[in-house]
């Protein structure tokens, strides 16, 4: 019986795991949830975001940010091109919805891109 209920809770933890997507093999999100820097720039750069696959927030959307206006809506496995100009950006992430969706942290920033 021990084994059984071990067993089942690896599994369990397991179903929770999210994946990492390479950029080549995640789909484009489609253009009414990409909103902003979607234009070429003289001198810039692409940025690509990715979101991985998994059950852990799969039914919620990410929201990302650059420089803390929201630019897009990922659904897991999707990824949003944005051209930038040059210089340091700061990047956020945050699940989005309601339910489940809402019990979220909040939103996660990394600088220096």
């Amino acid at each position: 019986m021990k084994l059984f209920v071990g067993a089942l809770a690896v599994a369990l933890l397991a179903g929770c795991a999210t994946s990492p997507v390479p950029s080549d093999k995640a789909r484009q999100a489609p253009s009414e949830r990409v909103s902003g820097y979607q234009k070429p720039v003289p001198g810039g750069s692409s940025l690509i975001v990715t979101r991985d696959t998994g059950f852990l927030g799969g039914g919620c959307f990410a929201t990302i940010f650059l420089n803390g206006a929201p630019v897009a809506k990922l659904d897991t496995g999707e990824k949003a091109v944005f051209l930038v100009p040059s210089g340091e950006w700061l990047l956020g992430a945050a699940l989005d919805g309601s339910a489940l969706c809402a019990a979220n942290p909040e939103r996660r920033k990394r600088p220096g891109f």
